[in-house]
């Protein structure tokens, strides 16, 4: 392919996939009820970024994408023409351009329908910088990884320093935040509403373009450095009662080590399939990329129950009734499926509202059917 061929098939794409999921949101949220319309759009903003970045991928993959911007570069900055560098920079080359324009095409091309949905006032400027922040967020850290690991050996020492990552990664994440979300301290008025539950764990509140959506959110690894993030839409649309909840139900997750929990059989099967590809494990590629399924599918299954735990842990604080108000207001306002679907529920984060009212309904039937002790 020419010079000029490679990134105008890349445009093309990009435009191509802008339109055609303008045109799919546009249809997802044609519908009178806006919980239904906030599941289609989910779904939709999912597949989209996945099927998205993949297809950007192998048509970067086809057109040696990497290679051009790799030689673009070496004819700029000499040094890179050598060593380990220029295929790191080739592959960031890859992932920074149309695999981020192609999902980006799909972030920008979804916001007339969230803002349908979902309200607020979010700029397309302002879209584009939490997307941006957002994806360079997680990529930078993806690539000095890779830096790293081709500054090592191959063998043990690369599966140690994949080993050391994703703990390090993993316990960053809260100060990382913090710096991208405009992190802040709760005001003495927002204290006295949650009350002693700030202090059960740190918690702060997102504010900027991030914050355009009512969201509640614990992240961290490290006991005592686990933090909880709340956006100023969902201090300002729940009753103080109902924001206790939704506190206790992140404190949970903590006081439960709900997080250690969820990332630590991810982790372990990272670290033995990269171990497989080191040692040349025989067909290592393909069995993780197969294996990965059910591997995700568990982990899925493992996030629901913790989910149902903290629920039941903010019920033990705050009263099944408060947690149950809770659950069903941010049904109302969209922000969380309240009911599985054929495709929604399993790929949802969190269980559909239905099932986890009912079983706060069956963990009090069964609190109260202990005998006093």
């Amino acid at each position: 392919m020419t010079a000029l061929g490679v990134p105008a098939a890349h445009v093309v794409l990009v435009a191509a996939i802008y339109l055609l999921f303008r045109m799919a949101a546009a249809l997802s949220v044609r519908t009178d009820d806006r919980t239904i319309a906030a599941g289609r759009l989910r779904l939709l903003t999912r597949l989209g970024y996945a099927l998205a970045g993949g297809v950007a991928l192998a048509q970067a993959l086809d057109v040696e994408t990497g290679e051009y911007a790799g030689t673009l570069l070496a004819t700029a900055v000499p040094w890179l023409a050598a060593g380990p560098m220029w295929s790191l920079m080739a592959a960031a080359s890859v992932f920074l351009g149309p695999v981020m324009l192609a999902t980006l095409a799909v972030h920008l091309a979804t916001h007339p329908a969230r803002t349908t949905v979902y309200g607020g006032h979010a700029t397309y400027p302002e879209t584009l910088r939490t997307f941006l922040v957002r994806f360079l967020a997680l990529m930078v850290p993806v690539f000095a990884l890779v830096g790293v690991m081709l500054a090592v050996p191959h063998g043990w020492p690369r599966v140690a320093v994949v080993a050391a990552a994703g703990p390090v990664f993993v316990a960053a994440a809260p100060f990382v935040l913090l710096v991208l979300f405009d992190g802040r301290r709760l005001t003495a008025p927002e204290r006295e509403r949650i009350g002693d539950l700030a202090d059960a764990a740190p918690v702060r509140v997102v504010s900027g373009p991030a914050s355009s959506i009512g969201s509640a959110f614990v992240t961290g690894l490290v006991p005592g450095r686990q933090y909880v993030f709340l956006t100023e839409p969902l201090l300002a649309s729940l009753p103080s009662g109902e924001l206790r909840s939704v506190v206790a139900h992140e404190v949970g997750h903590v006081r439960r080590h709900h997080l250690p929990l969820r990332f630590t059989p991810v982790w372990l099967f990272v670290v033995g399939w990269m171990a497989a590809l080191e040692f040349g494990v025989e067909h290592a590629l393909v069995g993780g990329v197969v294996l990965g399924v059910p591997v995700a599918l568990a982990s899925m299954r493992l996030v629901w129950w913790t989910e149902f735990d903290a629920d039941a842990y903010a019920a033990a604080h705050t009263g099944t009734a408060s947690v149950a108000d809770a659950l069903r207001r941010l049904g109302a306002q969209h922000l969380l499926a309240t009911d599985a679907g054929l495709f929604r529920g399993r790929l949802a984060r969190h269980p559909p509202i239905g099932q986890r009212i009912d079983r706060l309904a069956t963990t009090e039937d069964e609190r109260a059917a202990q005998p006093p002790r």
